[in-house]
């Protein structure tokens, strides 16, 4: 398994396409809304039935 909690999404799917590994995304948002100036990170993972599933959200830069 790959730890990819707090991962940029972008680093995340380079990650698992290297491992050649499948997975789905699912997008989520903050209560107050998707920052503007936010990059996506991986809040939570698991793995069902061999695929793995992202939960994204969008953060502020300065979580960077």
């Amino acid at each position: 398994m790959i730890d990819l909690l707090g991962t940029d999404l972008r680093i995340a799917i380079k990650l698992l396409q290297e491992a050649e590994a499948e997975y789905e995304i699912l997008m989520t948002k903050t209560p107050f809304g998707d920052p503007p100036d936010g990059i996506e990170k991986v809040i939570r993972q698991e793995i069902r039935d061999g695929i793995y599933r992202l939960t994204v959200c969008r953060v502020p830069d300065s979580f960077r």
